[in-house]
């Protein structure tokens, strides 16, 4: 009787792992259509989409067709965008560019036949995949997209319905509420110098790394403690212990601090991954009366008082709140201990 060697029986098992087909599935996740935030036009024309400050770009070559790549800039300024061609003929369809709600993913598709997308991830500017109609369906808020790879089903399968604070706050302060945690944390990373609370940003450092938790809103309800850490290019500024209370009224979370020189009161709501809360509301000096977020008063465009940001409780009785985060720029930190 003849034998058989490891080594065929190995090739025999590879040969037949690889006809097996890869588990496929169907997603589907809510969309919205982009609107074109800006054009330019020097020897190309480009249109440009804001994702919470990463620009997407719609460009071309000088003297070729219009459109024919997308340029995905990070925040960093310093960092090179990410660049998708389009296919030698065709160019992407500015007017039909789709963001799923949670900003994390665009579509991206061609103009003309026969139709094709492609899905980008907005963070790391990295194509997931190249789809025709038979593959992906759009319409005014979904796409729908069948027999995709499982791996690529299950990191679709993230994406979250757009939460309802979403439409009461400026699209401006996404990012701020979106990325405060990181904002905050690269600031830390690269301050140096004399104006630099040492003893506290070694304590903020540790108080960002902890582990964070879901906490209700009437966990929430009461009176707290709060400090401010604020920082910035030039240095971190730790305050001492103010007074502040949650409440809770007929439109739901209320937050204010209302001791110290610098004051904010506004509303939360849930940020929508079962855990934190979005606050947005208004900064006030002294006793100058409370302002409210100028989208909540009716107003028709952002206030230089607006102040954004969103909570994680570390324990029932310990909070972080980070505030007003800039890119490169600032950020401030309110640390809560709940009142005994």
């Amino acid at each position: 009787m003849a034998t058989i060697s490891r080594f065929a029986l190995m090739a025999a098992l590879l040969s037949w792992i690889a006809a097996v087909p890869a588990p496929a599935a169907d997603v589907s996740f809510p969309v919205y259509p982009l609107a074109v935030t800006a054009e330019g036009e020097d020897e190309v024309v480009s249109a440009y989409f804001d994702l919470d400050g990463i620009m997407v770009e719609l460009t071309g070559v000088p003297g070729g067709e219009r459109y024919t790549r997308a340029l995905i800039h990070a925040p960093d300024q310093f960092a090179p965008p990410e660049r998708i061609d389009a296919p030698t003929g065709r160019r992407f369809d500015a007017d039909r560019v789709h963001a799923s709600d949670d900003h994390s993913v665009v579509i991206l598709p061609l103009a003309g036949q026969p139709a094709r997308a492609f899905l980008v991830e907005v963070a790391s500017g990295r194509m997931l995949g190249d789809f025709d109609d038979e593959k992906m369906e759009i319409t005014a808020d979904r796409v729908t997209l069948t027999a995709v790879d499982q791996s690529l089903a299950d990191r679709l399968a993230l994406i979250v319905e757009r939460a309802p604070w979403r439409d009461r706050v400026w699209e401006e302060h996404y990012g701020q509420i979106d990325r405060g945690r990181e904002v905050a944390g690269a600031l830390l990373a690269i301050m140096s110098g004399e104006y630099v609370d040492q003893k506290g940003r070694a304590e903020l450092i540790e108080l960002l790394a902890r582990p964070t938790r879901a906490i209700a809103a009437e966990t929430l309800v009461g009176d707290w403690r709060v400090r401010s850490l604020k920082g910035d290019t030039e240095g971190l500024f730790v305050y001492p212990f103010f007074d502040a209370r949650f409440s809770v009224d007929e439109d739901g979370l209320t937050f204010r601090k209302y001791t110290g020189s610098q004051r904010r009161s506004g509303r939360l709501w849930p940020y929508g991954d079962g855990e934190s809360w979005v606050f947005a509301g208004g900064a006030t000096v002294n006793e100058d009366a409370p302002r409210d977020y100028s989208r909540a008063a009716g107003r028709f465009e952002s206030s230089e008082s607006d102040s954004v940001g969103r909570l994680w409780a570390l324990t029932a009785d310990h909070l972080l709140m980070i505030l007003d985060a800039e890119d490169g720029v600032r950020f401030e930190v309110y640390e809560l201990r709940r009142r005994r």
